[in-house]
């Protein structure tokens, strides 16, 4: 989410023709973090038997590079987001996913090692992966939004400033 977001950042602050020098110049703090959980979470999926330990491993790298960077406009909605994530994958051992928004969604339950169905046992439901997105055939949770929100805030504001 954190990268779609971005991209859809850049590619409206390009179009509305800023300046790609704010960007540029951007003090990102602990940058390496940051890209090294995105990767981390890209590849936790065909990790088999280390795929949640990946997953909880790139939230947590993304709620602390985040939260390093609340001077950035939008990072906030990034490290909360992330930390909403990060809390209910441990707490239930993966994302739980309702299956009755991912039959609104149009989409299949995902087979990986990263989430759960949605049961009576699992807890903080609301957090989970229960809103469907059709138009993408997906289903995202509160986290997602806001970490896609933040994503696409942080460059889109530093684009947006003025020459």
């Amino acid at each position: 989410m954190l990268v779609s977001g971005v991209v859809v950042g850049v590619a409206l602050g390009a179009l509305i023709g800023r300046s790609w020098k704010p960007l540029l110049d951007a003090n990102v703090r602990f940058l390496p973090i940051l890209l090294g959980s995105l990767v981390v979470r890209a590849v936790a999926p065909f990790a088999d038997g280390f795929a949640y330990a990946l997953y909880v491993a790139a939230l947590a790298g993304t709620v602390f590079a985040a939260s390093a960077n609340l001077a950035l406009r939008g990072a906030v909605l990034v490290a909360v987001g992330g930390l909403l994530n990060l809390a209910i994958v441990i707490a239930n051992g993966g994302m739980p996913v309702d299956l009755s928004a991912v039959a609104v969604a149009g989409t299949r339950m995902p087979t990986d090692a990263l989430h759960v169905q949605m049961g009576d046992s699992s807890v903080l439901t609301p957090l989970g992966d229960v809103i469907p997105v059709g138009i993408v055939r997906n289903v995202y949770s509160v986290g997602d939004i806001l970490i896609a929100a933040g994503g696409f805030v942080v460059p889109f504001m530093l684009l947006s400033r003025k020459r």
